[in-house]
């Protein structure tokens, strides 16, 4: 992170650092809104946010604080309106068959929740990017055996 000051009583805070790989969701995102007829913005986004969340692909240093903790709120609606419960299919998609990486169906999406993990009141948040590394955890642990 790059933290900024300005002089006097200007602004301040903290800013990303620029991403050392082209998956930002930022220029996916600023058309997502625009497509009607179009899809390959929305396309675009969903694999940008499937790379982001596996972690073959990325890791802390490579991709911005942001696109992490979003990838999982931007991607499940988009996919769920373009292609249904199934998703799309996608090589960028983590897979991981020694490990269940199903996310729960009730996992809230919206611009408001951008836990990795946490929990709103009583109830638990996990994002995929979460669940992927778990699993890549769980097996190097059991390499060590």
């Amino acid at each position: 992170m790059r933290f900024f000051l300005a002089e006097g009583d200007g602004p301040q805070g903290i800013l990303p650092l620029p991403p050392l790989h082209s998956d930002s969701l930022a220029p996916a995102l600023d058309n997502v809104r625009m497509f009607g007829e179009d899809t390959s913005y929305p396309k675009d986004a969903i694999s940008r946010a499937l790379r982001i969340e596996n972690p073959k692909f990325h890791t802390v240093d490579s991709v911005d604080c942001v696109s992490c903790h979003i990838a999982t709120t931007v991607r499940v609606p988009i996919e769920a309106q373009l292609f249904g419960d199934k998703g799309v299919e996608s090589n960028d998609r983590y897979q991981n068959s020694r490990h269940n990486l199903a996310r729960d169906l009730n996992f809230r999406t919206g611009p408001l929740f951008v836990h990795n993990f946490g929990f709103i009141n009583n109830e638990a948040i996990v994002s995929q990017r979460t669940i992927n590394e778990a699993a890549e955890v769980a097996d190097f642990i059991n390499s060590m055996r």
